[in-house]
């Protein structure tokens, strides 16, 4: 989105989903990026990215041996943030229109913080606890809704809590288009303090209205 004139503003919204499925395998790669400027001044930039390898061991039951996860918003005070781990998680339901699933991993997270006041420490390091769920519905041939949500439970200096939901509405209007509404709700129970002082809010809410493409 472009906005010239009295207000000069950009946004940007970028979102992909991949996967892979076999018999026994699934390996999921899955991309969220907002960038919006106003005025020359940056107003968002966050970015996070998740991958993660499933093999089946029943037609339910899968252990997930690698998942990584790559998240940044400096208006969070997050400069970087990297979680790697293991885990294991169930197949709710699979059928051609419902898909619902649920994950748990526990793994090791690294937060290199945007700024900090003098004398705090650059990075936090901290063993993480992942849960979520993913639940995708085909209600009718032309809409599909989906809902995702996963908390990490870190120690203190990471932010104790960091829940992530995205949830939404896909309507297809032309052959592989669709016409996507999304919500997405980030949340750091404890955000690090900044440089000024000040603390980021702890929540951060986006409503995102873009096209898509399925192939």
């Amino acid at each position: 989105n472009v906005r010239t004139g009295k207000t000069e503003q950009t946004e940007f919204n970028a979102n992909l989903n991949f996967i892979r499925r076999t018999p026994n395998k699934r390996i999921n790669i899955d991309y969220l990026g907002n960038f919006s400027e106003n005025d020359g001044s940056t107003i968002a930039d966050n970015q996070r990215a998740n991958v993660g390898w499933n093999r089946f061991l029943t037609r339910r039951f899968y252990l997930t041996p690698a998942y990584g996860e790559y998240f940044r918003d400096p208006f969070q005070n997050i400069g970087q943030r990297y979680t790697v781990g293991v885990g294991a998680g169930y197949q709710m339901i699979d059928t051609s229109r419902i898909d619902w699933s649920l994950d748990a991993g526990l793994g090791y997270q690294r937060t290199n913080f945007d700024s900090v006041q003098e004398g705090d420490a650059q990075s936090a390091n901290t063993p993480a606890l992942s849960l979520g769920t993913n639940y995708d519905n085909e209600i009718t041939k032309w809409m599909d809704y989906f809902f995702q949500y996963s908390i990490q439970i870190v120690n203190k200096e990471s932010g104790t809590f960091n829940h992530h939901l995205k949830t939404g509405f896909e309507f297809e209007f032309f052959k592989d288009f669709d016409f996507d509404v999304s919500l997405v709700w980030d949340r750091i129970q404890d955000p690090q303090q900044n440089a000024d002082g000040s603390f980021p809010q702890q929540d951060d809410f986006r409503t995102i209205f873009g096209l898509g493409y399925n192939f």
